[in-house]
């Protein structure tokens, strides 16, 4: 067998104990205390093996061999700083053995030491420079000191010299797919105009677009790769990910379900994936039963089997459930953000925020704590707190569907259609799906494409949407000023819903555009109270009011409404607007100055508005302050 060949054998079959009775002998029998020791070692006996490694080491304190075996013997016991006293011993009476260097690094890299490392394989290579495990090792050590160009470099390395090497291509792909994400999490480089043709398209699979070429390329490679160790678990779960990105849902499931059949029917860890996957699409029934078919589970298992219950049961409490199971295992980050969720829809909003929080102070890239933050600080109406929890969920889980939809639902709340448009058109999500058409619609209505938007919107409704999508409908109506086909979709609307609050907010938008103003307050009035809508209520309510003469009125209302929303962009621009008629400029420059620190889409409006302010109200030193409004551009 080929040096290299033997140690492409070591890493599949668990690193140096193979490598140390290959290497050192060149194929040729071992002393028998070594061969002895060996086996002490794979019986799990190290102490033993241990002794008598010590005992020849100081019989014979200038061979280096014994050391070398120590120190393996204290590496597989997980006593790294033993096993580096020794392995140095070993390297100072012979330093021209790649295999010992190799194990420094080992031990090195298992102490997060990974300079260290680094020198360690260096020298390794430089003694041998076809050792595959020294290259491997290194593209573990560069991927740990964020050095992914180098790490893919020695894994390519690597490759090249054992095409058949399983690990150094599984490695490579999940290094590339990361990187991919990484790159393209929050858009896939096509702008709005570019995509619009595409919105037609609603196919059930997706056409992926150039970008994504770099993700099927990885899918081929990755095959190919399984070709060589089609048994692999990891490599599976990859591959089902890489279909997963590209919006192939069915292939994804197909992967894991395949592996099954040729496999291992029972395989705890793909029959998971396989609930996971099926959880995330909502299927939380189907989930369940293959949860089931699971003997003892693991934590994963039971912690995705406590959040199916929920989904499933939601008027079921599982809180001491829950609550018994972190006891039992502290340390759980997704039992600490699923005793968050239970705390806040139990209205205990700050014992839920604290646990996101210390959640999110042990692991900055957990993304779904960010995303439940993101809903705990929109429940406080923190608009900017909740927006940028949301923007690091989105960061750090771009492909998640529920994310991205909610993110592009805020997109369009901002006023920034052609940014949804791009995040609802990329390819993990499923563009025959009815909630992303439905959003599509909503972006395309906001872009002023209206024959575009009622296409979307016909198909969304026949997926499910009803009274949103009629709602919609009739606002595109009244926008083209179809007032007589807008109100006879409102009038039937109100025969089923006619206190649904799209219902009530489009017939206030047909009421203002057909001159029909003293009929808003009492439409709107009932609704003042209410936690929906974000402030429109509020809103249409004072612009009514204001149109009708009564700005002392229309500016209570809007008061009121920046009491629970203080930062809604709207209310803020129309509030000013009417403080700088009411001669109020104190007040508004106060809101102004304050909303000011934040980016938005209202701030270069808001800047000359309050340089406006500062004159009328005699602040001329304000008001001479020389700060150039590009900075207040997005």
């Amino acid at each position: 067998m080929s040096r290299k060949l033997n140690l492409l054998v070591t890493i599949k079959t668990g690193g140096i104990l193979l490598a140390s009775m290959i290497m050192l002998g060149g194929g040729c029998s071992q002393p028998a205390y070594i061969v002895t020791n060996e086996l002490l070692i794979a019986n799990g006996n190290y102490d033993e093996a241990i002794s008598n490694y010590r005992s020849v080491s100081e019989d014979d304190v200038e061979n280096h061999e014994p050391y070398y075996y120590l120190a393996r013997a204290y590496f597989l016991r997980r006593d790294f700083s033993e096993a580096e006293t020794e392995i140095d011993k070993a390297i100072l009476l012979e330093p021209q053995m790649d295999l010992y260097r190799l194990l420094a690094a080992q031990i090195a890299f298992e102490q997060t030491d990974y300079f260290a490392a680094t020198n360690h394989l260096i020298n390794t290579l430089l003694l041998n420079d076809q050792n595959l495990e020294a290259y491997f090792l290194l593209a573990k050590t560069y991927l740990k000191t964020g050095n992914t160009e180098q790490a893919l470099l020695q894994l390519e390395t690597a490759i090249s010299l054992e095409p058949l090497f399983f690990d150094a291509r599984l490695l490579w792909c999940r290094t590339k797919f990361e990187n991919y994400k990484n790159k393209n999490g929050q858009t896939n480089g096509k702008s709005p105009q570019s995509q619009a043709s595409s919105a037609s398209q609603l196919v059930p699979e997706v056409v992926p677009d150039a970008t994504d070429e770099e993700l099927v390329e990885l899918i081929s490679k990755l095959e190919e790769a399984l070709l060589v160790n089609p048994a692999s678990v990891e490599g599976t779960i990859l591959l089902s990910e890489l279909h997963l990105a590209v919006g192939n849902r069915l292939k994804a499931e197909q992967v894991l379900r395949h592996w099954l059949e040729l496999n291992d029917p029972s395989s705890s860890e793909i029959i998971y994936r396989m609930a996971e996957l099926k959880y995330a699409y909502g299927e939380f029934n189907d989930a369940l039963k293959l949860l089931d078919n699971l003997g003892e589970a693991e934590l994963e298992s039971r912690i995705l089997r406590l959040k199916l219950l929920h989904r499933i049961y939601p008027e079921k409490d599982l809180n001491q459930e829950a609550e018994q199971l972190f006891r039992e295992n502290p340390d759980s980050l997704e039992l600490m953000l699923l005793l968050a969720q239970l705390k806040q829809e139990h209205g205990k909003i700050q014992e839920s925020q604290k646990l996101l929080e210390r959640c999110i102070d042990r692991d900055p890239e957990f993304a779904f704590c960010y995303f439940e933050l993101s809903k705990i600080l929109n429940i406080q109406k923190d608009d900017f707190g909740s927006e940028w929890a949301l923007k690091n969920a989105f960061k750090y889980e771009p492909y998640h569907r529920e994310i991205r939809l909610e993110y592009a639902t805020r997109l369009i709340e901002a006023k920034k259609p052609g940014e949804a448009w791009t995040v609802l058109t990329h390819s993990s999500l499923d563009q025959s799906d009815p909630d992303v058409v439905f959003l599509m619609g909503k972006a395309t209505k906001d872009q002023k494409d209206y024959k575009k938007a009622i296409e979307l919107f016909d198909y969304a409704q026949r997926h499910g949407y009803a009274i949103e999508v009629e709602a919609l409908l009739a606002e595109i109506d009244i926008l083209q000023r179809k007032y007589f086909e807008a109100e006879a979709r409102i009038n039937k609307l109100e025969q089923t819903a006619a206190s649904h609050l799209s219902v009530v907010l489009v017939k206030t938008l047909l009421l203002e555009s057909t001159d029909r103003t003293d009929s808003i307050p009492d439409l709107l009035e009932p609704y003042l109270r209410a936690a929906a809508g974000g402030g429109r209520v509020h809103l249409k309510l004072a612009e009514a009011q204001a149109r009708m003469g009564n700005l002392n009125k229309a500016l209570e209302i809007l008061g009121q409404g920046l009491e629970q929303w203080p930062r809604q962009l709207d209310l803020v621009q129309s509030y000013t607007f009417m403080l700088g008629l009411a001669g109020q400029y104190d007040k508004a420059i106060y809101l102004l100055e304050d909303i000011q620190t934040y980016q938005h889409d209202y701030n270069l409006l808001f800047f000359y508005r309050l340089k406006e302010f500062y004159y009328l109200n005699g602040n001329l030193d304000k008001f001479k302050l020389q700060i150039n409004p590009k900075e207040f551009e997005n």
